[in-house]
């Protein structure tokens, strides 16, 4: 493997929401993230929500993220989707937790 494509950071809110799911969702979460790592965003499904939030879609888990310069991805709320369309309440979430982020998301 050469250089990886992104650098993947998930907030601390997100390892909690990540640990809250059973081993085989965490795994399938895993193995969509080490794909951009190295391969790049076109090695899963991304999809543009607004502004600066986006999601991977990894069977019916979310994965709510922005992008940062230097290629890197600041995941920032994992979530298991029961609807057509992304809960308000998540996109929220996740747009308040990347206003408040600090410096040590940015290395």
């Amino acid at each position: 493997m050469t250089n990886p494509k992104y650098k993947i950071i998930l907030t601390d809110e997100a390892k909690k929401d990540l640990s809250k799911l059973d081993k085989a969702s965490q795994k399938k979460l895993d193995k969509d993230y080490e794909r951009i790592k190295d391969y790049g965003t076109t090695a899963v499904f991304i999809k543009h929500l607004e502004g600066e939030l986006f999601e991977i879609r990894t069977s019916d888990l979310r994965s709510l993220f922005t992008y940062r310069k230097g290629q890197i991805i600041i995941i920032a709320v994992i979530f298991r989707k029961k609807s057509q369309k992304t809960p308000e309440k998540y996109m929220t979430r996740a747009k308040s937790i990347f206003k408040n982020i600090g410096e040590e998301y940015y290395e």
